[in-house]
């Protein structure tokens, strides 16, 4: 055989297992996320001038992960949460001493690491966070519902976990306050 056939047939053979290795990792990657962009539905329970006196947002500790605790505790997941949800309802004017409750509790989330985002990009699945928000008045749940937000984004200008949270932050406490 010529060294011209042997080396077409090692590119083909070469070209050929790159492909099937970045199908396969893309696959494997990002099998499995559920979506976590239900938007809330439902009548709002802020009527006849109630606000609400409470706010606390938490993590889901018998269903998360430790890895993901972890994740969520280094990147400061409820407290950003928390301060956005207030900044919205703050905005909307709902927020001043009230006797309504508002329990937020983060039930699902996955943040890729930076390498991931960066190298692999939308390849390697999206980041996502899911929530519980249950408003209770007296002691009583009123409203409960689950939304979420996830974004694909990554590459070299999305690329960090600190501005993919801070992303997905910004647009879930819309929906939280938008559901509420």
């Amino acid at each position: 055989m010529s060294t011209a056939i042997m080396s077409n047939r090692a590119n083909r053979i070469v070209a050929s297992l790159a492909a099937l290795l970045l199908c396969a990792g893309c696959s494997v990657v990002s099998g499995g996320i559920r979506s976590p962009a239900k938007l809330p539905s439902g009548a709002s329970v802020l009527m006849d001038q109630q606000r609400i006196g409470r706010l606390a947002v938490s993590l889901d500790q018998q269903n998360l992960t430790p890895a993901v605790i972890q994740v969520a505790e280094q990147y400061e997941v409820t407290r950003i949460l928390e301060n956005r949800v207030r900044e919205q309802l703050l905005a909307r004017g709902m927020v001043s001493g009230g006797e309504l409750e508002v329990a937020v509790e983060v039930i699902g989330m996955r943040l890729r690491s930076n390498g991931t985002a960066i190298f692999w990009g939308f390849m390697a699945g999206g980041d996502w966070i899911t929530v519980d928000v249950d408003v209770k008045k007296d002691g009583r749940s009123i409203k409960n519902f689950q939304t979420g937000t996830g974004t694909v984004l990554g590459g070299f200008i999305f690329g960090g976990r600190s501005v993919r949270v801070g992303r997905m932050m910004k647009t879930l406490s819309e929906r939280i306050a938008n559901g509420i």
